[in-house]
């Protein structure tokens, strides 16, 4: 039966009793171990944080708002950008209450350019998917009109006339050497297979520029110009600090950095177990990138692409994204481990070898914020840091005791790097399925979560704790779903923010109580040595 939290405050043996003036740091260091007290610390958080989250909520959508480009501000200008007109008419239908048209006419744009963009405008409305007679009467002038065939070209490419398309893109090329027209030549030569013509053109910079960073990566791998993947994947890295990202990465990281820093219990503040930790966590948002590498190249080259289809992306799941990340993880932390075995300390080859994955979890957050949208970005905000973590811990700890006990220890680490890449991939993979109000990937992560914390119990076994790692764990994620409540509602709107917390919080609240259980006052004996506090 549990006692009472100041009895339970002096029976651990590294707290001495409080001294006079300590006594209010003496009574929060013992309510830090008390399950109700931390409850209602988390409780008073959330409120708070949902009470802001009203105040600032935005509107109902998770939908990006589309560009906007001021046609009417371009034609106004005394010398209009032809280019900037072009690429505004689909999306404008009239003018200060005037037709298009007649806004085109009273434009300072010369003559060549006036007719263009008329024809342009003809060509689409009313749409009909195909270029007018005008247009392509322009674009086969004896000195074609600037633009005329690229938008003949355009057409071509969106009905994919691949032959039509491409040819048009050649004249647009051949009469005024346009750098935007042999940018779209490159998918339409790799479309039509014509890799070594994409190749060329793929070499040139001037070219190139004009793609998307997406555009760049999908170019360089179909090309199979690998080192040329470099430079796009730092640029699409770059892209993805934004500030509410930022925030909410940070957040994250720093939650989970500190539950891992009273873990291992630093003796000080400059010392190798606080330096290596963080060293740890540097390295693993770095290695991020050889991962993005990794991705291009195995789609290219072993066709492990998603098609949205769950039993033709099990196997990229099974074989491909699990065992990927895993093993650049294991990699990262691999500079780490020769200190390690010196030291001869379990407890920090996990705790190290976590930091890794948290650092990876902290850079892959910013990139589930872009390419999946902020709703499901703000559940993994609150899952994959400790995910990665966990995993990352379990397989680096097992090739540390390799290392230690080569052949007695080699089927083990086999075994565990195969059976979490193998959990990793089927949690990817099983994540938008929900059978029966029960989501596999919950199970399989609450499954990593209990075996990673039965492993840092045993090896905890002989540490007391001043204050509770339970409530630096609370404290953590109070903050961190106190960030995600109030900048979710910013972006997603109230009502929207609360079915995002509600799916994620559930997983998120058996996770602190098996922490609590296992590595604090419901400490059960792990390997015979894990001993509870309360008896």
């Amino acid at each position: 039966m549990a006692e009472a939290p100041m009895q339970t405050f002096a029976n651990l043996e590294e707290i001495e009793p409080p001294q006079a003036g300590t006594s209010a740091w003496a009574e929060l260091m013992a309510w830090s171990h008390h399950p109700y007290a931390l409850a209602g610390f988390a409780g008073a958080v959330v409120a708070l944080a949902m009470l802001a989250a009203w105040f600032v909520r935005g509107d109902e959508t998770s939908r990006p708002k589309p560009v906007h480009r001021d046609l009417a501000g371009e034609l106004k200008k005394p010398r209009p950008d032809l280019e900037k007109v072009l690429l505004a008419l689909p999306e404008t239908w009239e003018i200060d209450d005037q037709p298009v048209t007649t806004a085109l006419e009273k434009s300072q744009l010369d003559h060549a350019g006036k007719m263009v963009a008329a024809a342009y405008w003809d060509s689409l409305h009313p749409s009909s998917g195909e270029a007018n007679a005008e247009l392509i009467y322009y674009a086969h002038y004896i000195h074609p009109v600037r633009f005329a065939n690229e938008l003949v070209g355009d057409f071509h490419a969106k009905a994919n006339h691949l032959d039509k398309a491409a040819e048009y893109y050649g004249r647009e090329v051949k009469f005024f050497n346009a750098q935007t027209a042999r940018a779209k030549l490159i998918p339409i030569l790799l479309a039509k297979h014509d890799v070594e013509a994409a190749r060329k053109l793929a070499g040139d910079d001037a070219i190139t520029m004009n793609l998307s960073v997406q555009e760049k990566l999908t170019v360089a791998a179909k090309t199979h110009r690998w080192g040329d993947l470099v430079k796009p994947i730092i640029e699409m890295e770059k892209s993805l600090l934004r500030p509410i990202p930022l925030v909410l990465a940070i957040v994250a990281g720093l939650t989970w950095l500190a539950v891992s820093l009273h873990a291992i219990q630093p003796p000080g503040v400059f010392c190798f177990r606080v330096i290596v930790p963080l060293l740890a966590v540097l390295a693993g948002m770095v290695s991020t990138s050889p991962t993005l590498f990794a991705v291009a190249w195995q789609e290219e080259m072993w066709g492990m692409a998603a098609t949205g289809d769950f039993l033709k992306d099990l196997p990229m799941y099974l074989f491909g994204v699990g065992p990927r990340e895993e093993l650049i993880k294991l990699l990262f932390f691999l500079p780490f481990v020769p200190a390690l075995l010196i030291r001869k300390s379990r407890l920090e080859m996990l705790i190290v070898a976590g930091c890794v994955g948290l650092g990876f979890a902290v850079s892959e957050n910013l990139l589930y914020f872009a390419q999946l949208g902020p709703a499901a970005a703000f559940g993994r905000c609150l899952l994959a840091n400790f995910l990665h973590l966990s995993m990352t811990g379990l397989i680096g700890f097992a090739l540390c005791e390799w290392l230690m006990a080569p052949v007695r220890k080699l089927l083990p680490f086999l075994g565990t790097f195969v059976a979490v890449a193998l959990a990793h991939g089927l949690f990817d993979a099983l994540l938008p399925i929900v059978i029966k109000g029960i989501s596999p990937s919950m199970i399989i992560f609450s499954v990593l979560a209990l075996f990673f914390f039965r492993l840092l119990a045993a090896n905890r076994a002989k540490i007391a704790d001043t204050f509770s790692m339970a409530g630096t764990l609370v404290i953590g994620i109070s903050a961190l779903a106190a960030t995600i409540i109030v900048t979710a509602s910013m972006t997603l709107g109230f009502r929207t923010m609360l079915g995002v917390l509600i799916v994620n919080a559930i997983v998120m609240s058996m996770v602190v109580v098996m922490f609590y259980f296992q590595l604090t006052e419901g400490m059960q004996d792990a390997e015979g040595e894990c001993k509870p506090s309360y008896i």
